[in-house]
Order: C-alpha cells, then structure tokens, then sequence
C-alpha cells in the first residue's frame, strides 16, 4: 500500500510559498504520476470538487496522469462520481441542455454507478 498526499503546507517543497497545503489539477496529476511510477496497481482518487460542469477546466496534465497511470502502468484508477443525495455539499452536475453530455464523458470510455 502506497499513501500519497495530493498537497499539504508541512511537506510542501521549500519553493512553494503558497503555504495554502489546498492541491490542484497540477498537484493531483503529479500524485498520480508518483503512483504510477511507485508500482501502484490501484490509484484511488477521493477529492471534493465542487465546480460546474460547464465552464472550461485545464485538466490536460492530469488527462495524460491517468492515462500513464492506465496504458503505460497497467493501473485501475478508482474515482468518486459524484453524490446523488441531498446531504451533498456539491450542487448536481446537469447538462445545462438536453442532449448535451456532462465534461470529458466522452472522451474517455468507462462505467459508472449510483450503488
């Protein structure tokens, strides 16, 4: 078992000066990448993210992570999906139109459930 945090002010490198420990797309593709690189078989990814699904997010650093982690590596990456319940902190991501997919569906093939 391999346990890597995404970002934290105590073992943040000394050039940060951010101080903030909060990670980022950036912070998460290069935990992945570490994971990868680390021999991990299984990547999981719990992380809140609370954005709309419409407005544009630059996600390609950790789009070639996952696919490193998945193609190259041979990893299984495990990612929460969202909430379905009232008690979520974060709204639903609903297309803002019908027939209109939610972000990176599309893009990368996989299998969802509300179990």
């Amino acid at each position: 078992m391999i346990s890597i945090r995404q970002s934290s002010a105590k073992f943040a490198p000394v050039a940060d000066r951010s101080g903030t420990g909060v990670g980022d797309v950036g912070t998460m593709a290069q935990a992945v990448r570490t994971a990868a690189d680390l021999g991990a078989s299984v990547i999981n990814i719990s992380s809140v993210a609370c954005v709309p699904a419409a407005p544009l997010l630059d996600d390609r650093a950790l789009g070639a992570a996952l696919a490193y982690a998945v193609d190259v590596k041979n990893a299984v990456v495990v990612a929460p999906a969202g909430n379905t319940d009232s008690g979520a902190q974060c709204p639903g991501q609903r297309p803002t139109s019908p027939g209109t997919p939610l972000r990176s569906w599309s893009v990368r093939p996989g299998m969802t459930t509300t179990y």
